[in-house]
């Protein structure tokens, strides 16, 4: 039998300057006996500061004691109690986890903090279709994507600024196939954007093997066809189908090679149009060249 508990769910968003994650949380009214005390602090004066409290601490559920001010923080859930008086002077919450950009509807883009382990992403919440978490981005050319093996498996750069997420990542993000959605901008200034409507990345026993498929967009050329189900490479990790040369290591990047690469989006920042190491997308901007470098890259998906 299934007893219905009166809750209230409230939401305190700021703007986020750095990798955290908006208080949401859920009141409830009748609570067992709390265990598992992580901190006690007085002279809070609301539940709102609690939160802030219990968001520093990371912790799962927090009250917060009316009359004398006290915040207490916890490190396991609260446990619903219909046999429980309901509390006037103590308000008892937990914490509602975020699993996805999606939960984070109604706030900034920036940095956040998703699912049960924490794992830090960049939410895009502007762009059209969104919210889109971003695995990829590139603008200033100040982070070396010319890396081995474990970089790219583990993901490295700065999530408020140049950066691939992490092919693990990847792969828990995309374990249910979701939207890919490739931004680019040239040197000159037109900007352009494809989307793929089944995207997905292996785990690494299948070396991160991709899948990609149903384009669509403005751009005309659907450069990532030639990397569908390819598998990663990297400089110290060949996985392509040249078998006289490792493309990561010529081309100075690591990607779901084949032989080698139509869309070039871990390649080096160069202006030399004729550059095969550059960041680049065959034919974008021009229809009638392969080697056009870009100037800014963004990859992200929903």
């Amino acid at each position: 039998m299934k007893l219905s508990i009166l809750v209230v769910i409230f939401l305190t968003v700021q703007s986020v300057t750095r990798a955290g994650f908006p208080q949401l949380s859920q009141r409830i009214f009748r609570v067992a006996p709390p265990s598992n005390k992580i901190f006690s602090v007085s002279g809070i004066f609301n539940s709102a500061m609690c939160a802030l409290i219990c968001k520093a601490e990371q912790c799962l559920a927090f009250s917060y004691r009316i009359d004398d001010r006290i915040c207490e923080t916890y490190f396991s859930f609260f446990e619903e109690s219909i046999h429980a008086e309901i509390s006037q002077s103590t308000l008892y919450f937990n914490r509602v986890m975020i699993n996805s950009c999606a939960d984070l509807i109604g706030c900034s883009s920036g940095v956040y903090n998703i699912g049960n382990d924490g794992s830090t992403v960049y939410c895009d919440m502007d762009t059209a279709g969104g919210p889109w978490t971003v695995i990829q981005r590139r603008t200033k050319g100040d982070v070396d994507f010319f890396r081995p093996w474990s970089d790219y498996k583990n993901g490295f750069g700065d999530l408020n600024g140049d950066f691939w997420l992490g092919n693990d990542n990847l792969h828990l993000l995309t374990n249910t196939p979701k939207i890919l959605r490739v931004e680019l901008e040239a040197l000159t200034g037109e900007r352009g954007y494809a989307e793929y409507s089944n995207f997905q990345v292996a785990d690494e026993s299948q070396n991160y093997q991709l899948l990609v498929g149903g384009f669509s967009g403005n751009i005309k050329h659907d450069a990532m066809a030639f990397s569908n189900l390819r598998q990663f490479s990297t400089l110290d990790r060949d996985n392509d189908r040249k078998s006289n040369r490792n493309c990561a290591m010529d081309l100075k990047s690591g990607w779901w090679h084949n032989t080698c690469i139509r869309a070039h989006l871990n390649g080096i920042f160069s202006k030399y149009v004729f550059d095969t190491e550059v960041m680049r997308w065959a034919y974008f901007p021009d229809p009638n060249e392969r080697n056009r470098p870009l100037k800014t890259t963004k990859m992200m998906i929903r």
